[in-house]
């Protein structure tokens, strides 16, 4: 790679670290998305969201920890392969659907979505 390459592949790369960074601060859009997460500060909502998914895996089967944990890394690598970080909230989206999924009475979710890598940061 030429040194043009690799210093245009270096700013692409921190245009998409910023764009995962400002998914992870912008509250309309976590309101929009998981709305029992608003007016909470980034850090309380991964907070949140940590004890969610630790109630969730005290109280599952064990099929359905699978599920979930399958669903998870199915998102991750959705964002990887657009070279982006999963936003923290949407752990608590994917944990929400599908509890959703197998009849549980949960916070509502907005429906599926896939952020652009192309969005304003």
């Amino acid at each position: 790679m030429s040194l043009r390459g690799w210093w245009k592949d270096q700013r692409e790369r921190a245009r998409l670290t910023r764009q995962s960074l400002a998914w992870n601060s912008d509250q309309a859009l976590i309101a929009a998305q998981v709305p029992e997460l608003t007016g909470m500060s980034d850090v309380e909502g991964m907070a949140y969201t940590l004890q969610q998914v630790e109630l969730w895996k005290a109280t599952c089967r064990p099929e359905e920890a699978i599920e979930f944990s399958r669903r998870g890394k199915a998102s991750i690598e959705s964002f990887e392969f657009d070279g982006l970080t999963m936003p923290y909230w949407a752990t608590l989206w994917i944990l929400r659907t599908y509890q959703r999924s197998i009849g549980l009475n949960v916070p509502d979710v907005a429906p599926a979505f896939k952020l652009s890598r192309d969005a304003n940061a």
